[in-house]
């Protein structure tokens, strides 16, 4: 995600926060790709579908002490309050 958000969002279309901007359009993972596909056609807009990180893609930052970019950790199905734990050694 952060390579579409240097390389493309921010220096091609200006768009520096997707979470803070009103013309990024989310969709939610399990959405159709067909679908995206025709509201992009009517509404004049593109899309860009990309893999979710895996869980040890998640725990890597996290052991990094990194962050993550907004919406980057969305994994469905959602997991509940408190029912992963981790031992800190």
């Amino acid at each position: 995600m952060v390579a579409l958000d240097e390389g493309i969002l921010a220096p091609a279309l200006g768009i520096g926060r997707v979470d803070a901007d009103t013309d990024v359009t989310p969709f939610h993972d399990d959405e159709d790709p067909a679908v995206i596909q025709r509201w992009c056609a009517g509404h004049d807009a593109m899309a860009f579908l990309l893999h979710p990180p895996d869980v040890e893609q998640v725990m890597a930052v996290a052991d990094a002490g990194a962050v993550m970019p907004p919406k980057s950790t969305f994994f469905t199905p959602k997991a509940g309050t408190g029912l992963f734990v981790r031992e800190l050694a």
